[in-house]
């Protein structure tokens, strides 16, 4: 993987974790850097230190990472990383290598040394139209007709025994832009840590009376700002639900870089005393946040906290599209334009508690069956077919 995070929820922590759970040895071998989150040093230095993390071994949850001195990390655009990765294979003897992203620079070393070292090769996709919304681009374009050579011409996508889309919109991507088909795919959603992630009561009543919130109906946006999130959406929503009379309040948790961070203030301003705004927290602070929590609200580029949001019993406001739409399933709002509609799904919410609560129920039960456990036996069987 180009990025490994310690102590995040990202999937690449998860399966690993979930994988060693299991009985099994897992290396993650990645780059010597930590990923370009926008206004690094502000944002995110603080949590992670230098983006600049050094080669080294360590252990996260007793799975070893392996930390590479990495090439064209430095032109601080994410994906284009590259690192040996021989030295590694040569110890490890790996019997499958799950490769992160189909474009993954190092993928054609994992192929190149796959004959002699006779392990399966796996490459998950995280890219859709609406995280690559910048694919039209023609340099994007020229990249992915090189990876289309790499892949038909050079025969390499023979080498990779299976494709593993987290979404629909991920398994279109594939086929849209590598002509990869859907029968080389297996979905392999993102899941939620069901043991670190559940509704607390007692958590959820200290929130709300140590910010003075009492029942007033609590919407929350977390995750990186930035805007392709379109947090700004989410106060155009807030406000207009407050002027229809619901009596709610917002917190956004996350950490914008200078210039966002001004519109979202400025939008705020005539809110005082209505919001809250958390920089980043740990997820056992974020689980308080989201426990205390009525509805969620991710109009943008989709985070990967939105699951864990709902194992906590949080509705949720999510766009309607093969990315995050299978999410709503009688515990929501899909909509990502219609302000006037979410701001009414919202006053109807702080109106009737009954319908809240059949909402967040509804949101418990559909993440339980994105358990990380269950999803990464699914995997290990994925990896054993032939």
């Amino acid at each position: 993987m180009n990025y490994y995070h310690e102590g995040f929820g990202y999937q690449e922590n998860w399966l690993a974790r979930m994988q060693k759970r299991l009985g099994h040895d897992v290396w993650a071998v990645t780059s010597d850097h930590y990923f370009p989150f926008p206004d690094y040093d502000r944002t995110m230095r603080p949590y992670l230190g230098d983006r600049h993390a050094g080669e080294k071994r360590f252990e996260d949850e007793g799975v070893v990472i392996i930390r590479k001195r990495s090439f064209l990390a430095g032109l601080r655009r994410s994906g284009l990383i590259v690192f040996c990765i021989r030295d590694v294979v040569r110890e490890f003897r790996p019997d499958v290598v799950h490769v992160h992203g189909p474009t993954n620079l190092c993928l054609p070393q994992v192929v190149r040394f796959q004959k002699k070292f006779q392990y399966k090769i796996f490459a998950d996709c995280h890219q859709d139209d609406v995280v690559s919304s910048d694919d039209r681009m023609l340099i994007k374009k020229i990249y992915h007709g090189l990876w289309r050579i790499f892949y038909h011409g050079f025969g390499m996508k023979k080498k990779v025994s299976c494709f593993l889309p987290i979404t629909e919109g991920a398994r279109h991507w594939l086929k849209s832009r590598l002509r990869i088909s859907e029968n080389e795919t297996v979905l392999l959603p993102l899941g939620v840590d069901l043991d670190g992630m559940s509704y607390d009561r007692p958590l959820a009543d200290e929130f709300r009376q140590k910010y003075g919130i009492g029942d007033r109906l609590v919407i929350v946006n977390a995750g990186k700002q930035y805007p392709e999130k379109r947090i700004e959406w989410v106060l155009d929503v807030f406000a207009a639900a407050l002027d229809m009379g619901a009596d709610v309040f917002c917190v956004l948790v996350g950490n914008a870089d200078e210039t966002y961070d001004r519109l979202l203030t400025e939008k705020l301003r005539p809110f005082e005393g209505r919001y809250l705004r958390l920089p980043f927290l740990p997820r056992e602070e974020l689980r308080q946040v989201y426990s205390a929590a009525d509805v969620g609200i991710w109009p943008g580029i989709p985070s990967n906290t939105i699951q864990e949001a709902m194992a906590c019993g949080v509705a949720v406001i999510l766009p309607d599209n093969n990315v995050v739409g299978h999410l709503v399933d009688e515990n929501g709002l899909l909509e990502s334009e219609d302000i006037t509609r979410a701001a009414g799904f919202l006053y109807a919410l702080s109106v009737d508690p009954d319908k809240r609560g059949i909402c967040q129920s509804r949101s418990v039960e559909i993440a339980g069956t994105y358990d990380w456990r269950v999803i990464a036996e699914d995997l290990m069987r994925i990896y054993s077919r032939e």
